[in-house]
């Protein structure tokens, strides 16, 4: 196995252990204030501890999906036969894609959930 088709398993596979182990320790090391040290941090995250506190929730549920997700293309990249380049690509565009999802999921449920100032918006009456 040549070094490039090593990366395509290996980038997924550590990465996607390195997801689950962090979602795995931020169950319990995270702090329930905003910090600079460790969460998910973000101008939205970082405006009150309401805000800390869903924002690490759902991200870190996210990087467990994420997590499982790269250990499930590192599989199915091992099963495929591609040249080793390609192959490389596809686990680093991988991780960017779980990256994106990660941010972009987060980000998108806590403008749901709060306005621009970090209250909690009122629910709409149907």
């Amino acid at each position: 196995m040549d070094l490039l088709m090593r990366i395509q398993v290996l980038i997924p596979v550590t990465v996607g252990f390195l997801f689950i182990l962090l979602w795995m320790l931020q169950r319990v090391l995270i702090p329930r204030e905003p910090n600079f040290w460790i969460g998910y941090r973000t101008r939205a995250s970082m405006k009150n501890s309401d805000t800390w506190q869903l924002a690490n929730r759902i991200s870190m549920a996210w990087m467990l999906r994420m997590g499982i997700f790269l250990w499930i293309m590192a599989f199915i990249g091992t099963r495929i036969d591609m040249d080793p380049g390609i192959g490389a690509a596809y686990a680093a565009g991988g991780v960017l894609l779980s990256v994106i999802i990660i941010i972009g999921c987060t980000e998108a449920y806590m403008s749901e959930v709060f306005d621009s100032t970090g209250r909690r918006k009122q629910l709409r009456q149907v």
